[in-house]
């Protein structure tokens, strides 16, 4: 797995993926906030588009409302 510290690509991502079992698979996907010690649940998958002003078009992020 991933180093702390350690940004993983969607390239490592994938390679971590690859390795869960099918019950870990179907858990909704989650993200730990340190700063609130909640688990929040990742709400959509999205590409963002030109009038995003901090990622190039097209570039892939989880989105969570928190």
């Amino acid at each position: 797995m991933s180093e702390p510290g350690n940004v993983p690509t969607y390239q490592q991502l994938l390679r971590i993926l690859e390795v869960l079992d099918k019950e870990q698979l179907d858990c909704v996907p989650t993200v730990y906030c340190s700063a609130t010690d909640e688990y929040l649940p990742i709400d959509r998958f999205v590409f963002a588009s030109g009038k995003n002003q901090v990622l190039d078009t097209d570039h892939p992020y989880f989105s969570i409302d928190a």
